[in-house]
């Protein structure tokens, strides 16, 4: 018995019995078990895979109609097609460690940890080097061919840790956001000399990175006292907060939150609509207690959201756009029950996402270029089932989906080619992104 595999389709293998399928094509055909983090492996002539009682794998031919012979127990097999390839590849069904999504491009890292961009090119942020120089946009995903273990993206800025610790920048610099010590812009990955760095997190002109005991280090734009440094002058180089019990940090267009160890909630900056949660409208330059406690922490423009200790979501701070999903459009400036019980919550502009317990997300806010994926450019101003499973996300004026069978999806803005899928033109409902292999 023999099974048929047209080209560009991603194929479900379940078998009922043991099976074994051998492939005797010198073309290359695709696999990989549904739960495994390894890489896609190649099925090559004379090869074969043994499938167990019970157990599903994903086939997939690239470049033609192919026909697979199988033996033992083929009629207790099963195969049904799981996805249509798009793009150039396998790539949108790819192990993804996670995703990034800056104001006008977009990062990527795989489990094997090479680091993958799209989109706006301005200031040579993608990090892509000399043969990217004179592009100003790049439409699908493009190898870095560094290796790393974390990445941010800021405006037209870009931040990893590499296998080794050390925190490398590239791109913008106007306001010190790359912490080398100048306002300088830098077109390929630098050191800035930075080590022993175990998180990152960026946002428009400013770094915040966490280094060895959590210690909080921050550069960038500070004119109302956002990195906590109790002054409002630019900061060109990496300086230590001298807080080092940080658990989790989230940054806004010009205010920062933490979460310390013992998940008490600290802010700090412009609080022009309430978004430090101290119930007024005071700046402030320092970290100061909320009251509140929580576990995760996002923040948007000028408003915050945070997950309490027993998953309840609450926020503060701006509110035109629907994005604290309280069924209004008034800002807060103390922390507001949502109603909503989740696990995660990531911000963008003005559009929040939370994912629940089942992994199901949900969207409230700003959707003028359908980052919300629900089929219009309505905003919402309570939280709406997107129907989507997720293993990870993240949204700015796009957003990027990772489902839990690893297909990457992306909606929303696209002027600049950030979400991945060829062309410039938006989407308001999730589409599978293409790579550029």
């Amino acid at each position: 018995m023999s099974i048929q595999l047209s080209k560009g389709e991603v194929y479900t293998f379940t078998a009922n019995s043991y099976n074994t399928i051998i492939c005797t094509l010198d073309e290359t055909v695709l696999w990989q078990t549904d739960k495994s983090e390894s890489e896609w492996m190649e099925l090559t002539e004379k090869e074969g895979i043994s499938v167990s009682k019970g157990s599903v794998i994903y086939l997939y031919s690239k470049y033609m109609d192919v026909e697979l012979p199988v033996v033992s127990g083929a009629n207790m097999a099963s195969l049904d097609v799981l996805y249509t390839v798009t793009g150039l590849d396998i790539g949108s069904i790819w192990n993804i460690k996670q995703v990034v999504c800056g104001d006008s491009h977009t990062a990527i890292i795989r489990n094997d940890g090479s680091l993958w961009v799209c989109g706006d090119n301005s200031f040579n942020c993608l990090g892509l080097g000399p043969t990217y120089s004179t592009i100003d946009r790049v439409s699908e995903f493009t190898n870095t061919g560094f290796i790393v273990k974390q990445v941010a993206c800021g405006k037209t800025f870009t931040v990893i840790i590499r296998e080794d610790d050390t925190l490398w920048v590239c791109g913008r610099n106007d306001y010190g956001q790359l912490g080398l010590g100048h306002n300088n812009d830098v077109t390929e990955f630098t050191d800035t000399g930075m080590t022993e760095v175990v998180g990152v997190t960026s946002r428009r002109s400013v770094t915040f990175i966490l280094r060895v005991n959590n210690q909080l280090w921050v550069t960038g734009y500070n004119s109302r006292g956002g990195l906590g440094l109790n002054h409002d002058d630019l900061v060109y180089t990496f300086t230590d907060t001298g807080i080092d019990d940080v658990l989790m940090v989230g940054v806004g267009d010009g205010h920062s939150v933490l979460i310390k160890e013992d998940n008490t909630i600290w802010t700090t900056g412009f609080n022009n609509n309430g978004q430090l949660g101290l119930n007024d409208e005071n700046d402030r330059h320092v970290f100061t207690d909320t009251g509140f406690t929580g576990k995760k922490v996002a923040c948007g423009a000028a408003y915050t959201v945070i997950v309490s200790e027993n998953n309840n979501v609450l926020s503060t701070g701006c509110n035109r756009r629907g994005q604290l999903g309280l069924g209004d459009t008034i800002d807060r400036d103390v922390f507001n029950d949502t109603g909503v019980i989740a696990k995660e919550v990531f911000c963008g502009a003005c559009s929040t996402v939370v994912v629940k317990e089942d992994d199901g997300a949900w969207v409230t806010g700003w959707n003028e270029y359908g980052q919300l994926g629900l089929d219009d450019n309505i905003d919402r101003e309570v939280f709406v089932q997107l129907g989507k499973t997720v293993s990870t996300l993240d949204i700015d004026r796009h957003l990027l989906l990772v489902g839990l069978n690893n297909i990457v999806e992306a909606t929303g803005q696209n002027f600049y080619s950030q979400l991945s899928v060829g062309d410039t033109v938006d989407r308001n409902v999730p589409t599978n992104v293409t790579y550029n292999n």
